[in-house]
């Protein structure tokens, strides 16, 4: 039964307080357990490469796998969730991919691991719809920028857990070396144990959501009047400056993320000699500093809609300041220390959260009712693609050069600067808007 967001008596109005909260909580939770169903795989890289006989192009084989995946399934989850509901909807996603992180402790070759990443990707790509859709219809405009931030810390929270937790559980349980060699990792208790999280979270889901009568409370006229407006025709979605413009900018950006992500783990075993135990006591501190980015962006532009910026200008600011802040991640990589290493991709993380909680927001800023999710889907899409050209390209790069990161590193810092000439091109009219004293 759906429930109104904003309830007249003050018994109801804080009942729809605890909802909203939980619900946060719960979208946290769900962006936390897909970062850590997603890491097992990149944190056990060089140990499954080694058993496995896989060099840099098999591994990036297997990204690639995931990613296609990802793009496909970022696209048609919005379009899913717009239809099914978010309720229903989100929980049948989480189930899917909880089974198929499962699914890697039964792998046994290349073609197992890449069905596995495949349906991986799929289904995990229903988060960010999912959550930007749930956003969109709780959290009023002033809220959004805020509760995309805490939500989306559950990426980088899950990142800081997955590190020290997947080796814990490879090392504790690892097979006994033998003459003299050393112990095998318990990677499918690591799949397996980690994979079990999403039914708990799926019970939790279930229980408390329900979608609200209404978007959430309206800043002004203005706002309200909008809510009310009939949506956009989906096929006209895909001819808007804004779209385009969102698509564009998540190709720019999410790369770097990619990058870090999936082959940082890699190369610190493999070209800066750590073990899989120091790897794990410090390949968490890049996601501490990402999700202090993720939070610090979304309090910075709530605060200044709530001082009565224009939402669209806020959201502005706060993207020029991520782009301006990120090729300050070159310079901490220069030398490629391990020291170094570490801080270029915490200035990364950081910065790209921070850029994350307004545009990830924005799908819910441009457009009322149905269309969010598709919205949001659409430019995951740009993001996924992004990605795939990021693996592909390091792939290619260190077959080439195997020793040389730091073009890669001037690569990753050069991305949110585009993005941010981008979205001031396509959002222009919206931005004017904005700049002018209007809503938009």
């Amino acid at each position: 039964m759906a429930e109104p967001l904003a309830p007249a008596d003050p018994l109801a109005e804080a009942a729809a307080r605890r909802r909203r909260a939980l619900i946060l909580v719960l979208l946290f939770a769900a962006t936390l357990i897909n970062y850590i169903d997603r890491q097992v795989f990149a944190i056990l890289a060089a140990p499954l490469s080694a058993e496995f006989d896989w060099g840099p192009a098999e591994y990036s084989q297997l990204v690639l796998c995931f990613q296609v995946a990802y793009a496909i399934g970022q696209f048609g989850s919005g379009l899913l969730l717009d239809r099914m509901g978010l309720r229903l909807g989100f929980a049948l996603f989480v189930l899917a991919w909880s089974l198929a992180a499962a699914g890697h402790a039964l792998a046994a070759s290349f073609a197992g691991f890449a069905l596995c990443r495949f349906l991986l990707g799929l289904t995990e790509a229903a988060n960010w719809p999912a959550a930007a859709k749930a956003t969109g219809e709780w959290f009023a405009p002033q809220a959004r920028a805020f509760a995309t931030g805490v939500w989306n810390t559950g990426s980088a929270t899950g990142a800081v857990i997955a590190a020290p937790l997947v080796t814990w559980i490879a090392l504790k349980f690892a097979d006994p070396p033998v003459e003299g060699g050393e112990p095998k990792p318990a990677w499918q208790l690591a799949f397996a144990a980690t994979a079990s999280l999403g039914a708990l979270w799926i019970v939790a889901w279930i229980a408390i959501y329900r979608r609200p009568e209404r978007p959430a409370g309206a800043i002004d006229a203005a706002d309200a009047a909008r809510a009310d407006a009939p949506p956009a025709s989906r096929a006209a979605l895909f001819r808007r400056p804004e779209v385009i413009g969102l698509f564009l900018a998540r190709l720019a950006t999410d790369p770097v993320w990619w990058f870090f992500l999936i082959w940082l783990p890699k190369y610190l075993i493999e070209k800066k000699g750590l073990t899989l135990a120091e790897l794990g006591a410090i390949a968490w501190i890049p996601w501490l500093f990402a999700d202090v980015g993720s939070l610090a962006g979304g309090l910075f532009t709530s605060q200044l809609i709530r001082r009565g910026w224009p939402v669209l200008r806020a959201r502005r600011l706060g993207i020029a300041i991520a782009g301006v802040l990120m090729p300050f991640a070159i310079v901490a990589a220069r030398g490629e220390s391990v020291v170094g290493v570490i801080a270029c991709a915490s200035i990364a993380g950081f910065a790209h959260q921070w850029f994350a909680s307004s545009v990830l927001t924005l799908p819910a800023d441009l457009f009322q009712g149905p269309l969010v999710a598709t919205c949001s889907g659409i430019s995951g899409v740009g993001a996924t693609l992004g990605g795939i050209l990021a693996n592909l390209g390091t792939a290619w790069w260190l077959e080439q050069a195997p020793d040389r990161y730091q073009p890669l590193f001037v690569v990753a810092g050069l991305g949110h600067p585009l993005a941010v000439v981008l979205l001031f091109w396509f959002l222009r009219r919206r931005f004017a808007g904005a700049a002018a004293g209007g809503r938009e």
